[in-house]
């Protein structure tokens, strides 16, 4: 598996706070866990969203949004519910 990051992702991170981006680094790390193996960690929440766009949780206010694409998994947006759902009007 493949992944790929963003311009929006890595400029998302960087808008987090030091305590949030960790949280989003770990969820990061159980989606590749559970991308490489198969395994399904708890606490994750996936949930499909519109056009191929799938949502992970990172921590009670933050969330990860990517999508797979052939073998590669594209990060696109890392945000509060907020930036989720006006990236999700947007597409």
């Amino acid at each position: 598996m493949k992944y790929s990051f963003k311009q929006s992702y890595v400029h998302s991170l960087k808008k987090l706070d030091k305590k949030r981006a960790e949280k989003v680094h770990s969820a990061f790390e159980q989606l590749v866990h559970l991308f490489e193996t198969g395994e399904k960690t708890s606490g994750l929440g996936l949930k499909k969203l519109r056009f191929g766009f799938w949502e992970a949780r990172a921590g009670l206010m933050d969330r990860i949004i990517f999508r797979r694409k052939a073998d590669t998994i594209e990060f696109i947006l890392a945000g509060n519910h907020t930036e989720i759902k006006n990236f999700l009007k947007d597409i």
